[in-house]
């Protein structure tokens, strides 16, 4: 639970709006706290009125009163009576809970979106209680005094904000001559983040985005830099889908479907690859038949080829085959098998899959080889096993529907190739046996 102070944005870019999808796509529940409720497009705020201070204690001490909050993040907060109002509740029902503060303090259209006197409040009253403090380049210049249009004057800004208290703070220069770059200054030093112009455009709300995304990666137990890292990889996300608007552009913060939808039930649903990176939660992108990437992290996601393994049990000249009762290739005949858990072993894998397909018992395996089953978003790694000592009557269970018993020399038509494969050289190794 993260509670979210901020204003409202018709547009559903900025303010809370991003403040409440951004935490959803963190994994966190926002709770929001409306402060100042806005007339604005992409490209302009047209005005804006203040909530009356009272009125947003009441909404903070309303969530508060119903149970913890994990943290807490705020953007516009319009009047200085209204800092105070937070200030106070930080300090008396939350003061062990992680809080970023987003000075957020005009609109990048220019208007102003606070009162006369509220940076002097904000710094005295807010700048001590917060974790992390996250200006743009014209909110530290503004909070600090210290020209922001340098890398050095970046460094400046934030070692002057430390001075008041605050935790850390996280510089974000977007609007940096040449490549842009965020640096995040902690009483232990600098950390530079190196940035790169995905558009020649600016993107609605992403300032309200990053701040969000750190806190309630911070709410959930991540600590500063990697909630840092992961804040800034999910807002170049954001800014790639972003949405084109007549006043400027929008924020994707839910990508699209990366593949078409996929009907229930569908064969190819159970070799889909993920849609995100597992490493630091970038959309992946994906090629048909190819290992997934990532663009941001560089890692590769190795869905395919997964390990499963097929199960010979013969009678004599006889083979043991199940009929499929789930996707793919439903009523077709194939092995006994399927594949592998997590921590398990070929034989463990093998003598499971057995048991719960056809009540056979089979402890004793004997490795035939490998094969390999092409899908439909890559290959499968089959290893065939013989069952050199079983006992029981087959009865279908689990992902078979029915059992029989086929002659080798006369194998029916499988779901699978690898499968006629497999018993094709079981057949063989039998015939050489009794020439």
């Amino acid at each position: 639970m993260v509670l979210l102070l901020g204003g409202t944005d018709p547009t559903g870019g900025a303010g809370l709006a991003a403040d409440l999808k951004s935490a959803a796509a963190m994994g966190a529940h926002g709770c929001p706290v409306v402060t100042a409720v806005t007339c604005q497009s992409c490209g302009e705020v047209r005005s804006w009125q203040p909530i009356p201070p009272q009125d947003v204690r009441c909404q903070m001490e309303a969530v508060l009163d119903d149970g913890p909050v994990s943290a807490v993040k705020s953007g516009m907060l319009a009047t200085s009576t209204t800092v105070k109002e937070l200030a106070r509740i930080l300090a008396r029902r939350l003061p062990d809970v992680p809080y970023v503060l987003d000075p957020v303090l005009s609109a990048s259209a220019g208007k102003r979106l606070t009162d006369g006197d509220i940076v002097e409040t904000v710094a005295s009253e807010l700048l001590p209680l917060a974790d992390l403090c996250t200006p743009n380049l014209e909110e530290a210049r503004l909070l600090s005094g210290v020209p922001t249009d340098s890398r050095e004057g970046m460094v400046e800004a934030a070692e002057k904000l430390l001075q008041s208290g605050c935790g850390a703070v996280l510089v974000t220069g977007g609007h940096l001559a040449g490549d842009p770059a965020d640096v995040l200054v902690t009483s232990d030093g600098a950390t530079w983040f190196a940035g790169e112009r995905i558009g020649d455009f600016d993107v609605h709300g992403t300032g309200c985005t990053l701040a969000s995304a750190i806190a309630s990666l911070l709410g959930g137990g991540y600590d500063l830099d990697r909630a840092v890292f992961l804040a800034r990889s999910y807002v170049r996300v954001v800014i790639r889908g972003s949405l084109d608007r007549i006043g400027g552009r929008l924020p994707g913060h839910f990508p699209s479907l990366l593949f078409p939808p996929i009907s229930r039930g569908s064969e190819q649903a159970f070799y889909m690859p993920p849609r995100f990176c597992p490493a630091c939660g970038t959309e992946l992108r994906q090629e048909p038949l190819r290992k997934a990437l990532c663009p941001e992290c560089g890692s590769s996601f190795y869905r395919n080829p997964l390990p499963a393994v097929a199960i010979v049990v013969r009678k004599g000249t006889r083979v043991l085959l199940v009929e499929r009762a789930q996707p793919p290739a439903v009523g077709a005949l194939c092995l006994p098998g399927g594949f592998m858990e997590l921590d398990e072993t070929v034989a463990e894998c093998a003598s499971r899959e057995l048991l719960e397909e056809t009540s056979v018992v089979c402890e004793d395996f004997a490795i035939q080889g490998t094969e390999t089953e092409r899908t439909i978003q890559g290959g499968v790694l089959l290893i065939a096993l013989q069952a050199l000592r079983w006992y029981g009557s087959p009865e279908a269970g689990d992902d078979a529907s029915d059992t029989l018993w086929a002659e080798l020399s006369e194998i029916p038509e499988l779901a699978f190739e690898a499968h006629r494969r497999i018993l094709l050289g079981a057949a063989e190794r039998l015939d050489s046996r009794e020439r």
